[in-house]
């Protein structure tokens, strides 16, 4: 891997697409659903990243919106369980503000019946988009930011 690869790697790594990507690869259920086509319609490998951002621009972003798209997509066939996990028996919205790890640390074991890999991207990119915040309808801002 090249040096500006590794650079671009590094950079990629906090963005939504890039976190959806690592969720897509880590589950054979969601790369079965989507990366197969995806990289079929792209004409990308979804493991190398070099393929993705060498895509034309308008081609890049319509890629950075599906992958987060079909995530996300994923994860709301679960809601009603995670509703019960997480809103209910965690209290979410209470315990939002609570330090980074415990809540992590809390999300990944309760997003285990969503996927079995790729957890953490999948936490990130979803406290990113503020997703428990909606999905528990939470009054108060989130003070969980990356």
């Amino acid at each position: 891997m090249s040096n500006d690869l590794a650079v671009f790697e590094e950079y990629w790594v906090t963005e939504d697409w890039e976190l959806a990507r690592q969720v897509i690869l880590g589950s054979d259920k969601m790369y079965e659903l989507y990366g197969a086509k995806i990289e079929a319609d792209f004409e990308v490998e979804l493991g190398n990243l070099e393929s993705i951002i060498e895509l034309p621009d308008a081609k890049l972003k319509k890629l950075k919106d599906l992958l987060i798209a079909n995530v996300i997509t994923f994860v709301k066939g679960y809601d009603r369980d995670l509703k019960r996990k997480v809103c209910e028996e965690w209290d979410y919205c209470s315990k939002r503000n609570s330090s980074k790890a415990e809540k992590v640390e809390y999300l990944i074991l309760a997003l285990d019946i969503v996927a079995t890999s790729g957890l953490l991207a999948l936490v990130t990119l979803l406290l990113k988009r503020e997703y428990f915040d909606k999905l528990c309808k939470c009054s108060n801002k989130s003070m969980f930011n990356f």
